[in-house]
């Protein structure tokens, strides 16, 4: 007999498919979750397990939820993993996904999650930021077997556009010359984009302060 679980939920307005920019970093992952989520039977699955790694920041969330919508899946909170059975919770030929997996407090757990998600016929998938380094020697040989896609660090050209889309939600409006001098110092990390479009709304919005190129060099403090 199955529990009853309460189930993450997630802003389905912020993680709209209208607000997800397909770049180069992440048409792997996105082809993959297509592919993915074609499967019907576990019995003659392909890959029963996938992970999608990048770093913080990089859309794997919203990327998952995209997919989640379209198909049905289920999130799982990583709380519930902590404290309870995945057996309880899946049921066969169904999608689930553990965000963040990393995040489950014991190695044990995690090998315990990939057990009963075999155990029980279900599809799986975990996202991961690349940061933990597991001790437990079945799960590190578990997760090598498992296939995964990664969303890559942005390229100038992908930050331009990301950085840009982000401003222009704000109505705020820059340059090119500024885009690219911005793009071209700036580390090539998504908390990086995140960082410099912050700083951009709060000289403009809360300073007063039109961004130009004497004073560029108060985005990459202590950034």
């Amino acid at each position: 007999m199955q529990l009853a679980f309460s189930f993450s939920t997630q802003n389905k307005d912020k993680f709209s498919e209208e607000n997800f920019i397909k770049t180069a970093e992440n048409s792997s992952a996105y082809k993959f979750l297509e592919k993915f989520f074609q499967q019907e039977d576990f019995e003659s699955t392909q890959f029963p397990v996938l992970i999608i790694k990048g770093e913080s920041k990089s859309g794997k969330t919203h990327l998952l939820n995209i997919f989640a919508k379209k198909y049905h899946a289920e999130f799982i909170d990583k709380n519930i993993l902590n404290d309870n059975n995945p057996l309880n919770i899946f049921a066969k030929n169904k999608f689930f996904i553990v965000d963040d997996f990393a995040l489950i407090e014991q190695d044990e757990r995690i090998l315990a999650l990939l057990n009963s998600a075999s155990e029980a016929r279900v599809f799986l998938i975990l996202s991961d930021n690349n940061q933990r380094k597991f001790t437990l020697k079945d799960l590190n040989s578990r997760l090598k077997n498992i296939f995964a896609s990664e969303i890559k660090n942005p390229s100038q050209e992908t930050m331009k556009i990301l950085i840009s889309n982000q401003l222009s939600q704000q109505q705020i409006k820059i340059s090119g010359d500024i885009i690219d001098e911005i793009t071209f110092n700036a580390p090539r990390t998504y908390c990086s984009i995140e960082d410099i479009v912050k700083k951009i709304i709060f000289l403009q919005n809360e300073q007063n302060e039109k961004l130009t190129k004497t004073n560029l060099d108060k985005l990459f403090k202590n950034s």
